[in-house]
């Protein structure tokens, strides 16, 4: 079943001559973001003119090991979690009584007064 590239490529191509010539293929350009070495498959060939932008060179003491620091871990809390009920002898540890915050934040609401309105002129 023709994809549809295929269907494409069929409405765009001349039909082929009846000599039998070889067809030619423009090739491929490179797009506005990509650099004309991504489209060589294989390594360029030693007439070949050297590349714009020369490849980065690889590392010099082979490759590069991950050093990892010891660091010091501190654990302040402990989280304990149980799944099963506690035992009738054992106590329940209770939980930590909130901590008091800072007095109230807002003023007391002022109480509104009933008040003649001047007339409108």
């Amino acid at each position: 079943m023709p994809d549809y590239f295929d269907r494409l490529l069929a409405r765009y191509t001349p039909v082929p001559a009846a000599g039998g010539a070889a067809a030619r293929v423009r090739p491929r350009l490179p797009g506005p973001f990509e650099r004309v070495e991504a489209l060589r498959s294989e390594p360029p060939e030693p007439d070949a003119p050297a590349a714009l932008v020369p490849t980065a060179p690889g590392p010099a003491f082979g490759p590069a090991e991950l050093v990892r620091h010891e660091r010091e871990v501190r654990t302040d809390h402990h989280t304990v979690v149980r799944t099963e009920a506690a035992r009738p002898g054992e106590a329940e540890m209770p939980a930590a009584p909130p901590t008091p915050g800072p007095g109230p934040l807002l003023r007391p609401a002022a109480t509104a007064l009933p008040t003649a309105r001047p007339a409108a002129d």
